[in-house]
């Protein structure tokens, strides 16, 4: 039998290239900070331009200009810094956490928040029972009560000779 012709087996077989560590300092840094401008972002366009809700789409726009941005200075980095840019698996962390991080903003969390803060107290009427049946259940450092009218002027605007509270 030929040299050419001989079967490799499994054993001979070279070994995968080992990559680095997808979860690193400088990808939870690089993701916290994409994070934070994403959500920096999407408010600015929602509240002061008004623009159209740039994290209501399955991949949300606020996120994918600062991920663009990120992907081509890690490709001069790992041009001129001779290897020393990104992995892909770090890549995909900072991708991901700019992704988790651009649905709070108006979707998730932020959206409800704010409403959810004062409604328990504001909105009690002995009709509905909240009083007896939520408020003894829920910490007073977590919501605003009304024991000063903070939840109703919260909702309807704080008088014009009280300070804020």
């Amino acid at each position: 039998m030929a040299d050419s012709a001989k079967k490799v087996s499994l054993i001979d077989a070279p070994a995968p290239i080992a990559e680095r560590e997808a979860v690193t300092f400088r990808a939870v840094a690089i993701g916290l900070g994409a994070l934070v401008l994403a959500d920096l972002y999407i408010n600015w366009g929602t509240l002061l331009l008004r623009a159209s809700k740039l994290n209501k789409s399955y991949f949300p726009m606020g996120i994918f200009f600062l991920f663009v941005v990120v992907a081509l200075g890690n490709i001069l980095v790992t041009r001129l810094g001779k290897g020393r840019g990104l992995s892909r698996g770090e890549l995909h962390v900072v991708l991901g956490m700019g992704l988790m991080g651009a649905f709070f903003p108006f979707f998730g969390l932020a959206g409800f928040l704010v409403g959810v803060v004062a409604a328990p107290f504001y909105f009690a009427t002995s009709e509905n029972g909240w009083a007896d049946l939520l408020h003894e259940h829920i910490p007073s450092w977590m919501v605003l009560t009304n024991e000063d009218y903070a939840a109703t002027w919260f909702y309807e605007g704080l008088p014009s000779a009280h300070a804020i509270p």
